[in-house]
């Protein structure tokens, strides 16, 4: 594969990684409190739940990826689980289930983008 055409396909993944991030996060805060009707405190808790999985995730997923699978299968299966579980949280009305919920997307998504940095540098000549 020539190297124009490796990296216009990893310009799009990392596009679509960061561009789904994007799309909800920086909206969240204002759907949380005038959609959900959530306090400022839960806003916080939930914008926070990202800090709380880039301390955790990596250690777990970085394990899973050095020893037992490629980085192209954890990245599909990470995709594929945190699609559904962004799904699920349009759902949800109350913080009590919304929290543990975005906390368990952040714990999937945050290893992701780590693993599409890695996958990127791992291809391109000169990283």
């Amino acid at each position: 594969m020539s190297s124009g055409s490796m990296r216009i396909r990893l310009s799009i993944l990392m596009f679509l990684q960061y561009f789904v991030w994007g799309s909800w996060y920086v909206t969240a805060g204002t759907y949380l409190m005038q959609g959900l009707h959530f306090s400022g405190r839960e806003i916080g808790l939930v914008y926070g739940s990202s800090a709380i999985a880039a301390l955790i995730s990596p250690f777990i997923i970085g394990i899973l990826a050095d020893k037992y699978f490629g980085l192209e299968r954890i990245l599909l299966f990470l995709q594929a689980i945190s699609i559904m579980i962004l799904w699920s949280l349009s759902e949800i009305q109350t913080f009590e289930l919304f929290y543990p919920v975005i906390l368990l997307y952040m714990l999937i998504f945050l290893p992701a983008s780590t693993l599409v940095n890695s996958i990127c540098f791992h291809h391109l000549k000169d990283s």
